[in-house]
C-alpha cells in the first residue's frame, strides 16, 4: 500500500490543500492587520475629518503606485486583458 502511486498523490493533494488553507489563513491575518495600519495611517493625516485623511492617504497611495514601474507594468498588462475580454 505504501507504494501504491494514487494513494501517494492523494497525500500529496491533501498535504498541500492543508498548506493552502494554512497560507489563506495568513493572508488574512495580513490583510486586516493592513487594514488597521490604514486606518490608523488616515487617523494620523487628519484626525478631527477622516473622510479628508482617506482622501489624502488614496492620493499618497496613487503616487507611490505611479512611482514603480513594475506596477504600472502590471497595470497596463490588466488593461490590456481586460480591453481584449471584452472586445
Amino acid at each position: 500500500m505504501d507504494n501504491d502511486p494514487v494513494a501517494k498523490l492523494q497525500n500529496g493533494i491533501i498535504n498541500l490543500s492543508n498548506q493552502l488553507l494554512r497560507l489563506a489563513d495568513q493572508v488574512a491575518h495580513i490583510e486586516a492587520a493592513m487594514t488597521v495600519l490604514k486606518i490608523h495611517a488616515i487617523l494620523m493625516l487628519s484626525p478631527d475629518d477622516p473622510l479628508a485623511g482617506a482622501k489624502q492617504f488614496r492620493e499618497l497611495e496613487e503616487k507611490l503606485i505611479a512611482a514603480d514601474p513594475e506596477d504600472q507594468a502590471r497595470k497596463k498588462a490588466l488593461d490590456l486583458s481586460e480591453a481584449c475580454s471584452s472586445g
